[in-house]
């Protein structure tokens, strides 16, 4: 015999709600709506390394984000902002970059959780690396919300590759590199979205709505 609907609470009341087509429906109708107009108002910004000053780039915080660079599992001063690869090197990387070296981890923890990361990276070899790095996605409570590797090609001087992200609000993204055919990375300006604080709110006004209809047919 199935729960008496005055039992349910939290998912099993969503559950249950959804288990008819017609709440299916309206559930992704809300959602939907509110998920498009939060993307309509997101703002999208880029890292342009060479506007921070040249210096090492573990523990720095520019432009909303703090990155942390560690080699071997420790805290490493070797990547550097603002690295001049010269004009023509590259294809998908702008220059100045930040420059590491590929047996370490860059992190990036960003201030405000982002809905879309873009950037690329190239990596001192003239061979395709399967991979040649790789990007873990983390949520404000370290759920890991994506891991994808990324082939490089060579293009010009460099073997490149170009990564995105697009989902649930990410606080952290950790890149790996491969570090036995290429000695070097460089990483081009980053482009994130942050959600503005309106459509944030259209987003709560939808879940709201949703949570209402909930109540609603729980009292008929």
């Amino acid at each position: 015999m199935p729960p008496h609907r005055d039992n349910l609470k939290g998912n099993d009341m969503i559950s249950a709600l959804l288990r008819s087509p017609l709440n299916r429906s309206l559930a992704v109708v809300v959602l939907a709506g509110s998920l498009y107009a939060t993307a309509a108002h997101a703002t999208p910004s880029t890292i342009d390394f060479g506007s921070i000053p040249y210096g090492s780039v573990d523990g720095v915080t520019a432009d909303g984000v703090t990155f942390g660079y560690t080699e071997y599992g420790s805290s490493s001063p070797q990547a550097w902002f603002n690295v001049d690869l010269g004009s023509g090197v590259t294809q998908n990387v702008q220059t100045p970059a930040l420059v590491g070296y590929t047996d370490g981890v860059l992190t990036l923890n960003f201030a405000a959780p982002v809905s879309a990361i873009a950037f690329g990276v190239a990596e001192t070899t003239d061979i395709t690396l399967t991979p040649g790095f790789s990007v873990s996605v983390y949520d404000a409570t370290g759920n890991l919300l994506s891991a994808s590797s990324v082939e490089t090609d060579p293009l010009v001087y460099f073997s490149e590759g170009q990564y995105s992200y697009g989902g649930q609000l990410a606080s952290k993204a950790v890149i790996t590199f491969d570090s036995t055919d290429a000695n070097l990375f460089a990483l081009g300006s980053v482009t994130t979205t942050v959600p503005e604080p309106s459509s944030m709110a259209i987003f709560a006004a939808g879940l709201i709505a949703l949570g209402a209809t909930i109540v609603r047919r729980r009292q008929a």
